[in-house]
């Protein structure tokens, strides 16, 4: 057989490294992929809505000087409590659409690992609510340390692990030409 051409339709737009044999758990669970790809997409919608609504409604908090887990306490603090769990599940989401979707050569396996455990500190975050204190000032309660804490090893694993998983992507586009599909000899 010839390879495709530009001119040619293209058969497929997945990796030709998805070709390879796939686990047992990614042939079966495959399907699923789209699902997990589609409940982090909607969970970081919804925490970018309540986001914005918390904002507006919260008018006793400064945008620019209080802290953003301040709009998890009082009255109207469930709509950025909830902010917290659909950041845990789009997490969680989208390490499974990555392990799911993701050839071996291009996934970053720590870098999944500590996707998950960025979910992990949203739940324990939303779990232990922060102390409503100046800008600077020290939490007074332990459940405000340990909301600090959290907040801060997520955000270091985040900032972590979102590099390993990007890190891999020169490794796929290397293996990959988007514009020429290369199908088997028969």
């Amino acid at each position: 057989m010839r390879e495709s051409t530009a001119a040619d339709p293209p058969t497929s737009f997945a990796s030709p490294l998805l070709a390879d044999p796939l686990s047992k758990v990614r042939a079966r669970f495959g399907g699923l992929s789209k699902i997990d790809a589609a409940v982090s997409i909607s969970a970081t919608a919804y925490f970018v809505t309540a986001a914005v609504v918390a904002h507006i409604v919260m008018t006793q908090y400064d945008f620019f000087s209080d802290y953003i887990g301040d709009y998890a306490v009082g009255p109207w603090g469930w709509i950025y409590g909830s902010a917290f769990l659909a950041s845990a599940i789009g997490c969680f989401a989208l390490a499974a659409a990555l392990v799911l979707l993701t050839p071996s050569l291009a996934l970053s396996g720590i870098g999944v690992v500590l996707l998950v455990l960025v979910g992990i500190t949203f739940v324990v975050d939303f779990t232990f609510p922060t102390d409503i204190l100046p800008p600077g000032a020290p939490p007074t309660t332990g459940a405000g340390v340990v909301h600090l804490l959290d907040a801060l090893l997520g955000w270091g694993l985040f900032t972590i692990g979102s590099v390993l998983i990007s890190s891999r992507a020169p490794t796929w586009r290397k293996h990959y030409d988007p514009y020429i599909i290369r199908r088997p000899e028969a």
